[in-house]
């Protein structure tokens, strides 16, 4: 019994990059697993995919620029008498 909690702990560690992507409904929650499933033996590769999980995805569109109002054309001469 004791055995299987100790594989389940492992497991459940060695994957908690792809688990905490799945949670948060990460964009790149596809690639984080296969990072993970990959590289995640090594440290570099399990932290890289941890920080990549939990990371904020960047915005899709720009910043919204500032409101600068129109100037208005300068008034027309008016037209000379004859």
């Amino acid at each position: 019994m004791s055995t299987i909690i100790f594989w389940a702990f492992v497991l459940g560690t060695y994957f908690l990059p792809g688990i905490v992507a799945s949670a948060r409904d990460n964009h790149n929650m596809v690639a984080i697993w296969i990072l993970n499933a990959f590289l995640g033996w090594t440290f570099i590769g399990w932290v890289a995919a941890l920080v990549w999980a939990v990371s904020k995805p960047a915005s899709s569109r720009p910043p919204p620029l500032p409101y600068i109002a129109p100037r208005r054309p300068p008034p027309l001469p008016y037209p000379m008498e004859k």
